[in-house]
């Protein structure tokens, strides 16, 4: 038992450590204050993020209203836009098969 008791005791001293460890770590981070171009960069990252999502929530919400106006477009695309990319994606690979496996072109010249 009394290797279990030094065990657990160097198992919390170990656990203080760390938190201190990241305590210390946390509030270096915070308190280092980032330079002008380091903040320019993340303001376009978080902007470009937001141009991107709008148009991705823009092109799912043409693809809800264009299958509810045409029922059929569901079973081509899917009703996601997971499954709508998926779609297309195995459509590239369908257009792919047919272009290998098309009959070989006659010879050209004399």
């Amino acid at each position: 038992m009394d290797d279990t008791a030094v065990i657990d005791a160097d198992n919390e001293r170990h656990r203080r450590e760390e938190q201190e460890r990241r305590a210390k770590r946390k509030a270096q981070r915070e308190s280092k204050s980032k330079s002008e171009s380091q903040t320019e960069k993340e303001r376009k990252r978080r902007e470009h993020a937001q141009r991107i999502l709008q148009a991705q929530k823009k092109h799912h919400q043409q693809q809800q209203q264009k299958s509810s106006a045409d029922p059929s477009s569901a079973a081509a695309g899917g009703s996601s836009v997971f499954q709508s990319l998926f779609h297309q994606r195995a459509q590239g690979f369908l257009i792919d098969l047919r272009f290998r496996n098309a009959p070989p072109r006659p010879p050209v010249g004399p």
